[in-house]
């Protein structure tokens, strides 16, 4: 129950911005983007599947943050973005902040995907073992 607890910070730190983001759009004068419709619809799934699903909203939920690292959702209600330009070629624009984010997610999440993935592994060698 701890790890769980633990493992949903990030979505936990998604879903106030979120909130607190469609909140500044509702009382002042910003005008949400498609960006902002997609990050409130995905994180609204995503607080749906962690009551039904947990393993995949823990999978959902770094997805969702990779969408917004690269320009794809957006959690804050100004959209800042960095890239970089190197011999005339350009990067793809990221959001540093959802960046951030995302650095975290892996920190906490690190070993629990990585056990999740060896399990798997497992299951299939298990499988392939059955069938032969």
């Amino acid at each position: 129950m701890k790890t769980r607890i633990i493992s949903a910070i990030p979505f936990l730190i998604i879903s106030l911005v979120v909130l607190y983001t469609w909140f500044e759009i509702i009382t002042t004068e910003y005008i949400a983007t498609w960006r902002h419709y997609v990050a409130l619809a995905l994180v609204a799934i995503n607080a749906v599947l962690y009551f039904v699903r947990y393993k995949s909203a823990v999978l959902l939920t770094g997805l969702i943050l990779i969408l917004a690292t690269f320009n794809l959702l957006a959690f804050f209600t100004i959209i800042q973005t960095s890239g970089l330009t190197i011999m005339g070629v350009s990067t793809p624009e990221i959001q540093l902040k959802s960046l951030l984010l995302l650095v975290i997610y892996c920190a906490i999440n690190f070993n629990l995907l990585i056990n999740w993935y060896l399990d798997m592994k497992e299951e299939k060698a298990k499988k392939n073992l059955k069938n032969n």
